[in-house]
């Protein structure tokens, strides 16, 4: 991370992170020339936290160095320091990867040639293939997010919400009839 990446880091933790005895992840996400997402997650240390705050930090024209505020004194490995590489400051957070039981054919709205409609939800819902109920077919972020387009956010998507997350609560009868008749089913 950059000298300015690292500053903006503490800023927003001390900040809206709610201070520095409360959790709070930067996450850099990159894309290679293949176009593979990488994703890194970091806090920085307390340390940087309190430097940050007291105004002992400051941007650098290296980036891959926090000045030292004239004013402050920095001692590394001994020594007093004007300068201090960001790598000093930054706790790496390991990411624990997901894999679902089950796969949604529904499409992503951000990925190039796919396109969300009422034709992907319809051909969504008569996919059984591996997902019997209808709360598993529409256990997907990308589609309760389509379906906000269409229905009550404040009430329907809710009460839908629910009965997706906890399955001992059945989707009431009337939205998956208003559901089927958005895709075109009915």
């Amino acid at each position: 991370m950059s000298c300015a990446e690292v500053l903006y880091t503490a800023e927003q933790h001390l900040g809206v992170g709610g201070g520095p005895d409360k959790p709070f992840v930067a996450v850099k996400v990159t894309v290679d020339e293949e176009g593979n997402a990488s994703f890194d997650a970091f806090q920085v240390s307390k340390q940087c936290l309190e430097m940050c705050s007291n105004g002992a930090l400051q941007d650098s024209t290296d980036e891959k160095f926090c000045s030292v505020n004239e004013t402050f004194t920095a001692i590394v490995e001994g020594k007093g320091v004007e300068i201090i590489d960001n790598n000093f400051f930054l706790v790496v957070v390991a990411i624990n990867h997901f894999t679902a039981d089950y796969s949604c054919s529904f499409p992503k709205l951000n990925r190039v040639g796919s396109s969300q409609s009422r034709e992907a939800l319809m051909q969504t819902l008569t996919d059984k293939s591996g997902l019997p109920t209808f709360a598993d077919r529409i256990a997907d972020l990308e589609l309760l997010l389509f379906l906000c387009e269409f229905l009550d956010i404040n009430q329907e998507i809710p009460a839908i919400c629910t009965s997706v997350a906890n399955r001992a609560i059945p989707i009431d009868e009337g939205y998956q009839l208003i559901i089927e008749s958005i895709s075109g089913m009915s």
